[in-house]
């Protein structure tokens, strides 16, 4: 799967893309996670390469967060391609807040819930569309 960019409805125009290699967790966070925190999913990417080339975009795509799995590609370890993916935001993309989602923490990620904790990630994202709306 290519990275993905979808707009849709905006819900307080607080825009998330998820990077994760696991089409499970994407697919509740598309349909339950993104949309119960009033937020708007505006796209995807699986593998680290992808992930990589749609930090480009976000800018354009007007991302305010980002969640980033871990461990994109088979045999990759300590979470060391989330943590490359967010260097790259940090550098190219510095307003965007970064969630990661994995089994060990993403180095450089605002904040690190697990896998096996999705459901905070949902209340992270009310409270960082709260604040960007207060703001």
């Amino acid at each position: 799967m290519s990275a993905s960019n979808t707009q849709t409805e905006k819900k307080d125009n607080y825009n998330v893309f998820v990077i994760d290699g696991t089409s499970t967790y994407v697919d509740y966070l598309k349909n339950i996670g993104i949309p119960e925190a009033g937020c708007n999913f505006v796209g995807s990417a699986s593998t680290f390469e992808e992930g990589m080339t749609a930090v480009d975009s976000f800018g354009k795509w007007s991302v305010d967060a980002v969640i980033v799995g871990g461990n994109l590609s088979v045999g990759a370890k300590d979470a060391v391609e989330g943590g490359r993916i967010t260097q790259k935001i940090r550098k190219d993309a510095p307003g965007v807040s970064v969630i990661g989602m994995g089994k060990e923490p993403v180095p450089g990620a605002d904040c690190n819930p697990t896998k096996s904790n999705i459901g905070q990630i949902t209340q992270l994202l009310v409270a960082l569309r709260e604040r960007k709306n207060n703001a």
